[in-house]
């Protein structure tokens, strides 16, 4: 975590950066790690997007919410959708992860949108503390890759992972310093 803290504060003095709106997003092992960082360095972090990857840690404590969104294939066989992967039963499937994030991020129950089509399931939860939210994507007969993009990564897919990344951390407002 040092080394991303660290290449974080390069970048800031090089270039004009708003610490506002810090954002990670990965996919996979690159999912693990967005996610770190928004369990070990909240403060940092505004936003994380998540495609195909879950949290691994076994505590997670961020000391600020921290807006989540969290794409996966619900046919993915190297991180399933449900969870305990890898020999570890602790870690969280795509459901839990979201209710996990709902709840670190101080939600209001009844605060969630439920949008369905035959391809795909999003669940939106807004009006969490700071202006927080979580937003899990499901994609139906979608395994372990990047929606819309090419191969080898990506699969063809109606839903486009990286505009809506973009749309998602471009939503969010920026925190208070």
């Amino acid at each position: 975590m040092r080394f991303v803290a660290r290449l974080l504060d390069l970048v800031q003095r090089r270039y004009r950066v708003d610490t506002r709106r810090t954002f990670a997003a990965g996919f996979s092992n690159g999912a693990f790690l967005a996610y770190r960082l928004a369990c070990q360095r909240s403060r940092r972090f505004l936003g994380v997007a998540s495609v195909g990857g879950t949290e691994v840690l076994r505590r997670c404590r961020p000391k600020r919410p921290v807006s989540v969104l969290h794409i996966h294939g619900r046919e993915d066989r190297r991180v399933h959708f449900e969870g305990a992967i890898l020999g570890r039963p602790w870690i969280p499937g795509a459901l839990e992860l979201a209710r996990r994030w709902r709840m670190r991020n101080h939600c209001p129950s009844g605060r969630t949108l439920t949008l369905r089509n035959s391809e795909l399931l999003i669940r939106r939860t807004t009006g969490c503390r700071h202006s927080a939210q979580v937003q899990l994507v499901a994609l139906e007969n979608f395994g372990h890759g990047w929606p819309g993009a090419d191969a080898p990564y990506g699969e063809p897919s109606p839903y486009n992972a990286s505009s809506e990344i973009g749309r998602f951390f471009a939503s969010l407002r920026p925190r208070q310093r």
